[in-house]
């Protein structure tokens, strides 16, 4: 339970990772399994809490879904709960509010460049890389030149 502890001092884990990290320190499964079990019922592990606030800082950075699953996969974060929170946050914002959100991006990453096709690749690249589907980035580059 110490290492547990000393470990969420440093930073946040989701159980999964910080079982996996106890496990690296040569604690075995089942001391491990323990003390992140003891941190989930004290209230010191909490995967939606972390999960949650993991997406929100993703977002603010202008990444799309698919990006942002693969990072809280990457930080131990369940399939199940990662689907679920994204699929509440896509039901928060209108499909024009989304969509809107989407064009300013692709507003801020053009800056008035000649669209040419150069442009619309380096423009649909860099949405794709922050994990918007192909779809949202097509209407969006296709609106943006447009105008």
């Amino acid at each position: 339970m110490n290492a547990a502890l000393r470990l969420l001092t440093r930073q946040s884990y989701s159980s999964a990772r910080l079982e996996e990290k106890l496990r690296e320190k040569g604690i075995s499964q089942e001391n491990a399994a323990a003390a992140v079990a003891c941190c989930i019922e004290r209230g010191y592990v909490n995967d939606r809490a972390l999960a949650e606030r993991l997406i929100d800082v993703q977002e603010s950075r202008g990444y799309g879904e698919y990006r942002i699953s693969g990072y809280l996969r990457s930080k131990g974060i369940n399939g199940e709960l990662i689907e679920e929170l994204l699929e509440k946050r896509k039901n928060e914002y209108s499909p024009d509010e989304r969509q809107e959100a989407l064009h300013e991006l692709c507003r801020k990453l053009h800056r008035g460049r000649v669209w040419d096709k150069k442009e619309r690749s380096r423009l649909s690249a860099a949405l794709a890389r922050r994990g918007f589907s192909w779809d949202e980035i097509s209407g969006a580059v296709r609106e943006i030149q447009e105008d």
